[in-house]
């Protein structure tokens, strides 16, 4: 009886065991699958580029603060216009208007610059631009500005630049500036709307006519096959090692981009095709999150079963992170659908489960070392593979993410693990979709999605014994500042999500 119940238990951890394993490359699956999807997503948006002329650079500003800095570098004045951002010179004097850059842009390979503008009289406008190791290069008389016309067409290829560097007086135009600033020459009192700015390659073609690399290895190979490469002719097309991870496959392409932010890359082997950007219209995330939302709340009406409401409560978040809708700029539809999945899964709790399974501040102190012990693990990887001296953070970030964490695990915990465990199942599968759960919230950060599945199956075990949720909390915090601290960058790409992981 003994050896069989030995035998039993050996099989049961053989199986958690392997079905750890195979969540775990499951998520470093989906990460890659995800990743590329995206890369080649906008290789296929470069290209269409390519092939139609069209701008791979666009700024449209629309109030001062779409400006470097939010105002005018000299003698004038930036006011919001109807359709653009009005600047108005106050002594006639040139000045600057600094066109914001997230990452380099190549003026070598897309070297036409179209600008919508309106002058209120005549004058000149200027263009300035910067490189890293080369001095900054002026063109005085890049157009003329009438008040008569609006669309600008400057070939940049065609000007003759002037370096602020006596010493190095050659201006070529760079393949990775990282400024671009326009300079109207206007008399005192005129003004100058700027509407639109584009960069774009100013060439209809079939294909990239440039070179063609096809990285391969591990990142720290492929890195150095790029550095050995030197790319001849316009639009270069880099391919990137098929079996690479998430993480290398981001730091490989941020390597390309701020040396040839104008290259195609290419996360696979096969055939490229053009595709335009196609943005979804507005009113379709909002219909979506009205469905959502008439969802909740038939659900809220007429008592839906536990099931359901776990499904329901789960759809708004995952639409958040999965759906890639937490960006730069995060959708507003799909923010509003996570907080009514947060405020039904509030309702649902007070109304029908209450809070007599569970508490939020422990007994005694093991309630509270037991969770913390992660800690000591977190700091051991910082100083394993991180940066021993944590970088200070803020304490509003420290507040606020210490908010978020106990948000995070009340629902992973409370809500999601507590109706596993009052459906029967036994505790070590509660334990694993727990924890998987917890791991999906954080896509497609595939490295970040399995150091959160490991350490929610900790923590959901704590939970079982202790039933405290501060603890965890705390203890969740803790880690995740210790990591953004000290190991985002060298081991961790960053701590972002969603579609901000891409940034």
């Amino acid at each position: 009886m003994k050896a069989t119940q030995l035998l039993r238990r050996i099989a049961w951890t053989a199986s958690f065991v392997l079905a750890v394993a195979v969540l775990l490359w499951s998520m470093a699956a989906l990460s890659g699958w995800i990743t590329r999807s995206e890369l080649a997503r906008d290789a296929q948006q470069r290209l269409h580029s390519l092939q139609t002329d069209s701008p791979l650079w666009r700024w449209s500003p629309r109030t001062p603060d779409d400006l470097v800095a939010g105002r005018a570098f000299g003698n004038a004045h930036l006011l919001t216009g109807i359709d653009g951002v009005d600047s108005v010179s106050s002594s006639g004097t040139p000045f600057d208007l600094g066109l914001p850059l997230a990452q380099p842009v190549d003026l070598l390979h897309w070297p036409m610059l179209r600008i919508l503008a309106k002058s209120s009289s005549p004058g000149r406008l200027g263009i300035i631009w910067e490189s890293p190791g080369h001095a900054g290069c002026l063109v005085t008389d890049a157009a003329e500005l009438s008040n008569t016309s609006n669309d600008i067409l400057i070939d940049l290829r065609q000007l003759h630049a002037q370096s602020t560097d006596p010493a190095r007086p050659d201006c070529p135009l760079p393949q990775a500036a990282t400024t671009l600033r326009l300079r109207p020459i206007i008399p005192a009192g005129a003004s100058w709307l700027l509407k639109d700015v584009q960069l774009g390659a100013g060439a209809r073609i079939a294909a990239p006519h440039g070179a063609s690399l096809a990285l391969s290895g591990d990142a720290m190979h492929a890195s150095a096959q790029w550095d050995a490469w030197d790319s001849i002719g316009p639009t270069p097309m880099i391919r990137l090692p098929s079996d690479a991870s998430a993480e290398t496959l981001l730091q490989l392409r941020d390597r390309i981009l701020s040396r040839q932010p104008g290259a195609i890359v290419v996360p696979h082997r096969g055939l490229l095709l053009p595709k335009a950007k196609m943005d979804l219209p507005p009113w379709l995330g909002w219909a979506v999150c009205a469905l959502y939302l008439a969802l909740l709340l038939v659900a809220a009406q007429y008592r839906a079963p536990e099931w359901a409401a776990l499904v329901l409560i789960l759809l708004g978040p995952l639409w958040l992170i999965i759906g890639l809708q937490w960006q730069l700029h995060p959708s507003v539809p799909a923010i509003v659908g996570f907080l009514g999945a947060i405020g039904f899964a509030a309702w649902r709790e007070w109304r029908h489960l209450g809070v007599a399974q569970w508490r939020w501040f422990g007994q005694g102190t093991q309630s509270w070392l037991w969770p913390l012990a992660l800690v000591v693990v977190a700091y051991a990887l910082v100083v394993a593979f991180g940066d021993r001296h944590l970088h200070p953070l803020p304490w509003r970030h420290v507040l606020l993410y210490l908010a978020w964490a106990s948000l995070q695990q009340w629902l992973i915990l409370v809500v999601v693990m507590r109706r596993w465990e009052n459906w029967g199942w036994p505790a070590a599968f509660c334990v694993l979709v727990t924890a998987a759960t917890f791991g999906l919230l954080h896509t497609p950060n595939g490295l970040l999605m399995q150091f959160c599945f490991l350490a929610e199956l900790y923590w959901a075990w704590c939970f079982m014994r202790t039933r405290s949720l501060a603890p965890i909390a705390l203890a969740h915090a803790a880690c995740a500042l210790i990591v953004e601290a000290g190991l985002a960058g060298p081991l961790l790409r960053s701590l972002e999500i969603s579609g901000r992981f891409f940034l």
